[in-house]
């Protein structure tokens, strides 16, 4: 069992030399769609990293588009590498300039778990972790988008 534990965790460096932790931190993302019309919505930060993140949000943007989070400590901008369909929402792939007071520099979210889960990993039928992490967190967010959908009385 030593040398699987070893080629997953070689193959999870390889896949991602950063550590990845997953969150539901709720954040108010903002981009351009066209010059004359500007995104914002609330979005669940579902991932992150040193260099990046996952977001969860109600409409897709195109990879290169770059958005802006607003965070407690202030803005952060990034740029979206991937945008995929996920069952109740868009998943965006963010990258974040080194520069800029992300995770680890300045901004941390109020939750973390350590992310098993990798790119390259067994269909959800092979590992029932990784089914069990995807319907908690679809749950999640989909409680947390009818909260901040609710009229206020």
């Amino acid at each position: 069992m030593a040398s699987a534990s070893a080629c997953r965790q070689t193959r999870m460096t390889a896949l991602f030399p950063e550590k990845r932790f997953s969150c539901a931190e709720l954040v108010d993302v903002a981009w351009q769609v066209t010059p004359q019309d500007a995104h914002d919505e609330y979005g669940i930060l579902a991932q992150i990293w040193s260099s990046g993140g996952v977001l969860l949000v109600d409409e897709p943007a195109q990879p290169g588009t770059v958005v802006t989070m607003s965070l407690p400590h202030g803005e952060v901008t990034a740029t979206v590498q991937s945008c995929r369909r996920e069952e109740c929402s868009y998943a965006l792939e963010i990258s974040v300039a080194a520069s800029e007071a992300w995770f680890q520099r300045g901004y941390d979210p109020h939750v973390l778990v350590l992310s098993e889960l990798t790119r390259g990993a067994a269909k959800a039928s092979e590992n029932p972790a990784a089914v069990l992490l995807r319907t908690v967190a679809r749950r999640e967010t989909m409680l947390l988008r009818q909260l901040i959908r609710r009229p206020v009385a």
